[in-house]
């Protein structure tokens, strides 16, 4: 895993457990009933975002992994190419 991924991954992760914290410190001066109404909608709306933000973790992974390929493909084809046209050049 690349630094720059390991501190988006941070971020994501510090963010989410923000969001959480948010959602576990509900006053406790308000009543049951009014607690539950407001957490579930924001746990939903946490859960989605987890949800998206995993989504976009895999697309992005998936970016690399197909941009570090095409880079080893490119580097190898390179290297044929040289080596074709060293010896064929001394062929002749």
């Amino acid at each position: 895993m690349s630094k720059k991924q390991g501190k988006v991954r941070k971020e994501i992760l510090q963010e989410s457990s923000d969001d959480i914290e948010s959602v576990d410190t509900v006053s406790d001066s308000e009543e049951g009933n009014h607690e539950e109404s407001i957490e579930k909608p924001e746990a939903e709306q946490l859960r989605d975002r987890i949800s998206a933000l995993e989504s976009e973790i895999r697309e992005l992974k998936d970016q690399m992994l197909r941009k570090q390929a095409e880079s080893d493909n490119f580097r190898k084809r390179m290297l044929r190419d040289k080596e074709d046209s060293i010896k064929y050049a001394n062929s002749n």
